[in-house]
């Protein structure tokens, strides 16, 4: 996991600096940055289900999610590859009603645009959206039906995201990111909605 992780940072890492000083070299202010968040997330993920009339077919979902990039900034736009991570599960009182616990864990690589509608020197609103390919993993446990029916599942997927929020500059290099977060992840049907809290370096 940490040299996938490394490799794929790598990979993002060099062709967005090489994207960066070509153009600041052309005379275009593109200016490179590097971004972490942190999220806490709801949502709704379709699990896999035994073969009775009562399987739970669809969990309400929390969890939490970690995403680092690498991007470019140009005036009011915004340029990035993202690695993230987010793992969830099934909140506690549908496993008190269902007797059910799915748990679901997923590593991606985004390429997301933002744009800064309004934009001043020191606070800045934003929109953006994103798409990517994702590795997800399941594991589903109907506790009541005993040990046999526990469903592991896993792909690559397309993942895709939307985003809003505002930025806040404490210095010229250094902001402070504060939105919520919209994605999808198809074939999982994993759907969830989350606030973030992160932060921003642009040299």
């Amino acid at each position: 996991m940490k040299k996938f992780t490394f490799a794929l940072s790598a990979l993002l890492f060099f062709p967005v600096m090489a994207f960066a000083y070509s153009f600041e070299a052309a005379g275009v202010d593109w200016r490179p940055y590097v971004s972490a968040d942190a999220q806490l997330s709801l949502g709704f993920v379709e699990v896999e289900t035994p073969n009775t009339d009562w399987g739970l077919k669809s969990a309400t979902s929390i969890g939490g999610l970690f995403n680092f990039g690498l991007g470019v900034k140009h005036e009011r736009v915004r340029m990035e590859l993202s690695y993230l991570t987010r793992g969830s599960s099934n909140d506690i009182i549908s496993w008190l009603l269902t007797g059910v616990v799915s748990v679901s864990s997923e590593r991606a690589g985004m390429l997301n645009f933002y744009y800064d509608y309004l934009s001043t020197r020191v606070f800045a609103m934003y929109i953006g959206a994103g798409a990517g390919v994702s590795q997800w993993k399941q594991t589903t446990n109907y506790a009541w039906l005993g040990s046999d029916h526990t469903y592991i599942r896993d792909g690559t997927d397309f993942i895709g995201g939307v985003y809003t929020g505002m930025s806040f500059t404490i210095a010229d290099a250094f902001s402070i990111d504060l939105g919520f977060s919209y994605y999808h992840t198809n074939t999982l049907k994993f759907n969830s909605l989350g606030l973030k809290l992160g932060t921003r370096y642009t040299f």
